[in-house]
This record gives C-alpha cells, sequence and structure tokens, in this order.
C-alpha cells in the first residue's frame, strides 16, 4: 500500500516537471493503456497521461480518444489516477476500451413512483428540513424504497438549478426527515438530466424508508424511479423516455463502474490547509456525490485547550473535535484527518533534543485510552484511539501537509520544526494502524521553489500568476488543484 501512495504521489507530482517532447509509438500492436508505446502498462503511461492532460504539445500522445479510461467521455487527470489504480488493482479498476451498447428497459408498471403518490400539487419539499414548500406548478411524493440500492430516475436542471435538482431529502416510515443526499449525473442536459441516488444500507439501518420526490406537474404522467442496482455494478446509464406512458430505456456503455467513495458518507477535520471551500472535502465530496461535512477551522490545532493569541477563548481542536464528528456522523464510512502545523508553531521548536513543556511524550505499548489531550502526542494518541473506537470498521485516515514556509536549511526533521512535529505524528499513526498520507516529503508542491510561490507577490497576484501559495502557507485553487487528486486517490486506497 505505501508503494500505491508513492506512486500516486510521484504520478501527481510530475505536473511540476517538464521535460522534452514525445514521440508516440507508431507500432501496429496497441496495447490497452501503454501511453508511451513501450509495449508495457506501467506507472510511467499513468504520468505520461497526466503530463498530456495538462501540457498537451509538450506531451502528445497517439490515441487521446483511446484513454478516456475511466470511461466518462472526458480525458481528464482522473483518468491517469485510473490508469494508476489499474496498474496495481486491474480487477477492481479495469480499463475502458470501447463502448458496449447495452440497452435495459424498465416498463413503467416497475416504476417505484406512481401518480397517486402524490401528496400535494403546488408544492415543493425542502432540502434543509424536509418541510412542504409553496411552488406554483409543483407537486411532491414519498417515494417507498425496496432496500438499499442505486435508483436512477430524470430530474429538471432547468428548473431547479443543477445542485438543488440533484439532492434527495431521505425521510424514515413516519416521513420525518433523517437526511439529504446528492444524486450523482449519469447523462441527458436540461429538464431531461438523467441521476443515480446510492441508497446504502447504512441509510437503511437509519430507518430510510422513503425518497422525498419533487418536480413538475408537467411531467407527472411520464415520472419513471426505479431500482437499477445490478446493471449498475457494471454499467453508467443515461436514461432515455421513448413515451410518456409506455416504458424507460436506459441506454448504457460498459465501463466497469467502481467508485468506492460514490454514496459514502465522509467526515473531514483540520486546520485553514482542510477548513476551506476549495479544499479536498468539498471537491471529493461533490464530485463523488458524498455525504459529507467538513469540521476544518483555520487556526485549529490537534491539542486541545490552545489558547487564541488574545487569550480569550480555545482554538478549535481536531481532537476534542472527534466527539462532536461521531454524535453527528456515527455511520461514516470516511474519517479524514489534517493538522499539526499550528501545534508545532505554538508549541515551540523540537529540534535539538528540545523539551517543550505541551509536547508531552507516548509509550508505544499504552494503548489504554488515557492520555493527556492538553499535550501534542496525547491528544494525537486520544484522538486516534477514539476514532478507532468509535469507527472500528470504517476508513479512518491522516493528512500531513504539503511543505509550508521558507526556510533556507532545508525540510527535514532535524531542520525544520514542522516536520519534526510530523514525525512523531507518523509514527503514531503507525502505533494505531492508521494509515497517512504523506504530502510534507512525498509531494514536490514546495514554497521555495518559484513555480510555486513569490514571495514579492501578494495573495492576489499569487493566484493571478497562478501560483500554488497564495503565503506560503496556504494553497491557491490551482494549489489545490495539484493537492485534491493526489488525497482522492488516496482515500480510493483506504
Amino acid at each position: 500500500m505505501k508503494r500505491v501512495t508513492a506512486l500516486v504521489l510521484s504520478l501527481l507530482t510530475a505536473l511540476l516537471l517538464i521535460s522534452t517532447g514525445f514521440v508516440p509509438s507508431t507500432a501496429q500492436d496497441v496495447v490497452a493503456g501503454d501511453v508511451t508505446g513501450d509495449g508495457q502498462v506501467t506507472d510511467d503511461d499513468a504520468i505520461r497521461l497526466l503530463m498530456h492532460v495538462f501540457f498537451p504539445e509538450h506531451y502528445p500522445v497517439a490515441d487521446p480518444d483511446a484513454c478516456d479510461y475511466d470511461g466518462d467521455g472526458e480525458l481528464t487527470s482522473d483518468d491517469a489516477v485510473w490508469l494508476l489504480m489499474h496498474v496495481f488493482f486491474p480487477d477492481e479498476y479495469p480499463l475502458v476500451i470501447a463502448m458496449e451498447e447495452l440497452t435495459v428497459t424498465y416498463h413503467k408498471e416497475a416504476s417505484l413512483f406512481r401518480p397517486d403518490m402524490v401528496e400535494e400539487r403546488d408544492k415543493y419539499l425542502r432540502h434543509d428540513n424536509g418541510a412542504a414548500a409553496d411552488c406554483k406548478d409543483m407537486f411532491y411524493a414519498y417515494i417507498p424504497i425496496d432496500g438499499a440500492g442505486d435508483y436512477i430516475t430524470e430530474v429538471n436542471v432547468n428548473w431547479f438549478g443543477d445542485g438543488n435538482a440533484r439532492i434527495f431529502t431521505l425521510f424514515d416510515e413516519t416521513k420525518t426527515k433523517i437526511t439529504a443526499k446528492t444524486a450523482l449525473v449519469m447523462g441527458g442536459t436540461g429538464m431531461h438530466t438523467t441521476v443515480l441516488l446510492s441508497i446504502t444500507d447504512d441509510d437503511v439501518t437509519r430507518g430510510v424508508k422513503y425518497i422525498g420526490f419533487s418536480q413538475s406537474v408537467r411531467v407527472l404522467d411520464s415520472v419513471v424511479f426505479v431500482n437499477v442496482s445490478d446493471p449498475l455494478k457494471e454499467y453508467s446509464a443515461s436514461l432515455v423516455l421513448d413515451s410518456p406512458t409506455v416504458s424507460m430505456s436506459v441506454d448504457v456503455g460498459h465501463i466497469g463502474l467502481i467508485d468506492p467513495l460514490y454514496g459514502k458518507t465522509a467526515v473531514f477535520d483540520g486546520d485553514s490547509i482542510c477548513s476551506p471551500k476549495d479544499a479536498w472535502a468539498g471537491r471529493i465530496g461533490q464530485g463523488h456525490a458524498m455525504t459529507f461535512t467538513n469540521y476544518g477551522v483555520g487556526g485549529g490545532t490537534i491539542t486541545a485547550k490552545v489558547l487564541a493569541r488574545d487569550g480569550s477563548w480555545y482554538r478549535h481542536s481536531v481532537c476534542s473535535t472527534v466527539d462532536k464528528m461521531y454524535a453527528e456522523h456515527p455511520d461514516a464510512d470516511y474519517i479524514i484527518l489534517e493538522g499539526g502545523t499550528n501545534d508545532a508553531d505554538i508549541f515551540g521548536r523540537v529540534l535539538n533534543g528540545a523539551v517543550v513543556e505541551r509536547f508531552g511524550s507516548y509509550d508505544p505499548e499504552d494503548f489504554g485510552g488515557a492520555y493527556d489531550e492538553t499535550t501534542y502526542c496525547g491528544a494525537i494518541e486520544t484522538l486516534l484511539y477514539k476514532a478507532k473506537t468509535y469507527w472500528p470498521d470504517k476508513k479512518i485516515g491522516f493528512i500531513i501537509a504539503m511543505k509550508m514556509g521558507i526556510n533556507s536549511l532545508g525540510y527535514d526533521k532535524e531542520h525544520h520544526n514542522r516536520r519534526a512535529y510530523f514525525e512523531t505524528l507518523m509514527r503514531l499513526c503507525d502505533k494505531w494502524e492508521i494509515p497517512y498520507l504523506n504530502l510534507w516529503d512525498e509531494c514536490e508542491m514546495n514554497p521555495s521553489l518559484p513555480e510555486c510561490y513569490d514571495r514579492a507577490l501578494s495573495g492576489q497576484e499569487s493566484i493571478d500568476a497562478g501560483k500554488l501559495y497564495t503565503d506560503g502557507q496556504h494553497p491557491t485553487s490551482k494549489g489545490y488543484d495539484y493537492l485534491v487528486p493526489i488525497v482522492e486517490a488516496w482515500m480510493k486506497t483506504l
């Protein structure tokens, strides 16, 4: 797994390197996934494809149309990540070589929705509280589910807007809201946009019995809402209504639809690297139709009870917040944590054996759970102990932030205080068997590189110039363009 993570990082950090041009192979026998033309499929092909996505003139490939390996109809960095995952997990990440036409027809009788289910007209269901609200020429209904599965229908994004149209509210047997989830767009446009809503086993366990459905009365007699779990285990779908009253056809292409993140519930916590809406939580959560909450707060620490600069309040603590995260999301599938930078800056240097009062210490053999969370070490131990206790069978991971701050002596643990703190964090992750993503050491995003940061520029000037940092510490949107695919690929390996 560490080998996979390192190669994912090497793939994505290759964005910073520009080398000589590439002449595609003219061999007659084409090997699927062989982007470099050397007759083999390795991580080099994934790196080459990523470079082509960002720098197509410098890194041409023989047949770009054949490189849509994840089958979503576009050539993006996701295809490079998919290709890399295919190198190590070929069965789980098959390559899309050609679309195989297949039609699955669901007759009107198979629809879970019937017009007599309409509760009220000229109203729709609000996503925030599940209550009905006035809206002319709309209707709403509670569609009963038949268990966990993938549910597909059409929505009108012209009416609601893309974001709102894809949000469905889930209700219990008393028609009380439990949660709201965002559906994945599968095809179509405008008023005929096909969406897929994933109802998980956890949703059913929580008591979900109905899907709230709101739509225009003009389509009342043509609504088809079906559970298509079986074909969608292997196929992506776009929906076509042949007539308002007869049947719904699903035209599908074989793409090996395997997305471990899709439809899952995720919670994130950390400091100002995690907290922005443009950071990995929002991008990954929305991109995979996840139910997600980002608890991150700028200036946050891992350690509990760390006073703010004016001494009047305590900073956000990742350790202290884990109880709230569990109380609000006991069934979370992914628990992704980040932090430690502010602890290092506030508590002081631990280099060369310096003793820092609130750094604390740890015993590699102590798994008892009674730790001093007002010290850095004790807070990490408490956080990881609780995370494993609260979510014993879920995906838990820790992100070590990328390099920050210009340091003429280097960024290793002997010369950079933050890296010294991260060293202890990684050792404790090892102790508790929590996977971690070490961006500091293994990603090339570095404020000392002029491609990443120019201290002569203001924050806005850095953004306008396409730099990866605004201030040598915090990523720009382009910085997150670089980081998020790394985090996303790592999460898929958990």
